[in-house]
């Protein structure tokens, strides 16, 4: 499998380029866990473990999800999780 493509957490199917009504979901609890952790979900399994849910509210979701995940994230970078949240730290910032 490429390094960076998205896997669904429960079906282990892969994302192609676009990624359409694929949903990420925080994994972690902040505060426990040492690094922000992403699950990803395919269209389907999105919908039958959280429900249908509009395009707009996804891209909020994972734009909130993607930003609290990057205000988490430690400075050093104790593995690539704490990379990641830098990055989106970097741009998401505002």
């Amino acid at each position: 499998m490429e390094k960076g493509r998205l896997v669904c957490c429960e079906c282990l199917a892969v994302a192609d380029e676009r990624a359409k009504s694929w949903r990420a979901y925080r994994a972690d609890v902040p505060g426990e866990d040492p690094a922000p952790i992403l699950a990803f979900y395919c269209g389907p399994c999105a919908e039958l473990m959280f429900g249908s849910s509009s395009a707009y509210r996804d891209v909020r979701r994972l734009v909130r999800t993607l930003r609290t995940t990057a205000e988490t994230a430690e400075d050093e970078p104790a593995d690539e999780g704490t990379r990641v949240g830098r990055y989106f730290r970097r741009r998401f910032s505002r």
